[in-house]
């Protein structure tokens, strides 16, 4: 309790910080010579593969389209699919859709995600739909170095012994909490990718409660115009730094589409 009472107090000041930032900030938080020309669409495609501390291994593939529908507000939209390696194969699915506005001032932005999980190797068999909402804060540190600081809420809504993949949205909401993202950024001399530090309990799809946040460290790096390698190690903890819940390894392309 003590580790969420301290997350707590992190996700306050996180949005303290970022409500000052968005009515103070008026430069543009990306350096120049690290700017890149706007996608149209952005496709990532990755492979996960999961071990949690009982010795369940798990993988999953996901697919996820990033792209823009007007000057200020994008649309990213996912799917995945996975299954259990051990100690019995069993399914899991998810979906997200979410929408990011522009960062205003090049520093601020909010996003609104609605994700939806089926989840086939739990007992009982259950789906998860979470409503997240968070504002986001990027500072520039250097030519080289980036920080970012998020901060939002989650409502989550779970059915038992259902496998529907329809959202939940007529259910109440039980126990909805804070989450929180600090993310550092550091720039390749050559411009063609960058190395990302992060501690926090949200990301692509889905949000952790306060007492299992997560530490990664994660790369990107250019193959040529239009093509990226990424990939990221997570380390998830259960109530404390010294325990863990999931390890994480992930590796993946990003495609780009510019006009």
């Amino acid at each position: 309790m003590n580790m969420v009472r301290l997350l707590q107090g992190f996700v306050i000041v996180l949005l303290s910080f970022c409500s000052l930032r968005m009515a103070s900030q008026k430069q543009d938080s990306l350096p120049k010579n690290n700017r890149r020309p706007e996608d149209k669409l952005r496709l990532s495609l990755y492979e996960r593969f999961i071990a949690n501390r009982n010795g369940l291994l798990r993988t999953d593939q996901n697919l996820v389209a990033n792209f823009r529908i007007y000057k200020w507000l994008r649309a990213d939209l996912g799917i995945r699919s996975g299954e259990r390696i051990s100690p019995r194969n069993t399914s899991y699915s998810a979906y997200k859709l979410e929408l990011q506005t522009r960062y205003f001032n090049g520093t601020t932005r909010a996003l609104v995600r609605l994700s939806n999980n089926i989840i086939g190797y739990l007992d009982p068999k259950l789906r998860r739909t979470n409503q997240l909402f968070a504002l986001e804060n990027r500072v520039p540190l250097g030519s080289r170095l980036q920080a970012l600081v998020g901060c939002g809420y989650v409502f989550p809504y779970t059915q038992y012994h259902s496998q529907s993949s329809l959202p939940l949205i007529n259910s109440n909401s039980l126990n909805p909490y804070p989450i929180f993202k600090m993310t550092l950024k550091y720039f390749s001399a050559k411009k063609d990718g960058f190395i990302e530090y992060t501690f926090g309990s949200y990301d692509v799809f889905n949000a952790y409660e306060l007492n299992r946040p997560f530490m990664q460290v994660a790369f990107e790096k250019d193959l040529n115009e239009k093509m990226q390698l990424f990939g990221y190690y997570r380390y998830q903890m259960d109530g404390t730094l010294m325990m863990y819940y999931n390890n994480f390894l992930s590796v993946g392309l990003v495609y780009h589409f510019r006009d």
